[in-house]
């Protein structure tokens, strides 16, 4: 995460190469459900294990970059695929889709449809779905972007300023920079780890008093779950360091988006985010969106990374608990469908 490859190599082979596997103990009666989760070594995974119902499940993860892979699978009865990142973790997802052609189990977020979302691939993906507005996006060496061809090349591609830097396979806002002219490019793309980053064309989502927002929606089972709207003076914003906290105006915007989403963004917007989670095909993945003054989806991405936090104690977040629980709950029911059990609501 903090962008040293050479010491991350070096510790997940002292913590991998032994033992790929580890267990999450199951805490049921009767008898369990065995899960097998595949994950990457590397990182980029989805962070579901706190939400894996261990009264149900007796849980195997497998690092799939360390596995032998002429030795028998660890016994299962549901396989979940929890790597996440395409642009990350692409050694890891070929190996998941060897594993998953060697399970005659139900497989959650199949790698190879998890392959197909790539930061890139999406943006262009999507850009076909009508009411969409999905960002301008190039690949370059670091080395180009430093040179004195860095702008024909942008323009090249259709890219102008602002824009957006960041090397793929980075998420939460880490290694992820606004270059607002030409003389700012050479040093802002030096200050970024890797030789390849992509540039990323500027979506403007400020809304309501000058202020932007980013939405999220995650997409369970086929079905549109609303998760959260930040909003910030910042352009990157993430709801963790957003100005939710000390702002009662948007908490407010926020409980009317969670109560009803279609309305709050407007019918035609929600038909869009539709046809999106038709496109992508995935049992469980996530969209980041913001608005146009027209009412377009701004699509910032949308990808199988994307986690359920768990909400903050405090009574004033008291109205983001119950759209937190329907997406938690349609997760968990994914899990059972697969197995034919019930589990409770979370």
């Amino acid at each position: 995460r903090q962008g040293n490859e050479e010491q991350a190599k070096h510790h997940r082979e002292r913590g991998f190469r032994k033992n790929p596997l580890s267990v999450m103990e199951w805490r049921g009666q009767g008898k369990p459900v065995q899960l097998l989760v595949l994950a990457s070594a590397t990182g980029g995974n989805i962070p579901l294990a706190q939400w894996i119902p261990r009264e149900i499940f007796h849980t195997t993860t497998l690092a799939v970059e360390y596995f032998n892979p002429d030795a028998q699978l660890p016994e299962h009865q549901l396989l979940l695929n929890t790597i996440g990142d395409a642009d990350l973790c692409q050694e890891a997802l070929r190996i998941a889709c060897h594993i998953a052609a060697r399970t005659k189990a139900p497989v959650i977020n199949p790698p190879a449809a998890v392959l197909e979302t790539g930061r890139l691939k999406m943006a262009r993906r999507l850009a076909e779905i009508p009411g969409v507005i999905s960002p301008r996006m190039a690949p370059f060496a670091k080395s180009d972007l430093c040179s004195d061809t860095a702008i024909a090349s942008l323009h090249a591609s259709e890219l102008g300023f602002p824009l957006l830097l960041r090397p793929p396979g980075y998420h939460g806002g880490n290694f992820f920079v606004r270059v607002d002219g030409p003389d700012a490019l050479a040093d802002a793309a030096r200050s970024l780890p890797g030789e390849q980053l992509l540039a990323i064309e500027f979506l403007d989502s400020v809304q309501h008093h000058g202020l932007y927002e980013k939405f999220r929606v995650m997409s369970i089972a086929g079905q549109l779950y609303p998760l959260h709207l930040g909003i910030s003076h910042n352009w990157k914003i993430h709801y963790f360091s957003s100005s939710m906290a000390e702002n009662p105006t948007g908490r407010k915007r926020e409980a009317e988006f969670l109560n009803d989403p279609a309305g709050h963004v407007g019918p035609a917007a929600w038909s869009t985010l539709q046809a999106i989670c038709r496109a992508v095909d995935l049992d469980y993945f996530g969209i980041d969106f913001g608005l146009d003054a027209q009412g377009n989806v701004l699509v910032f991405e949308a990808n199988a990374t994307m986690t359920l936090t768990p909400v903050d104690a405090e009574a004033k977040w008291d109205y983001r608990r119950s759209a937190a629980s329907h997406a938690l709950d349609a997760l968990r029911g994914v899990m059972a469908g697969h197995c034919a059990i019930k589990i409770r609501p979370a």
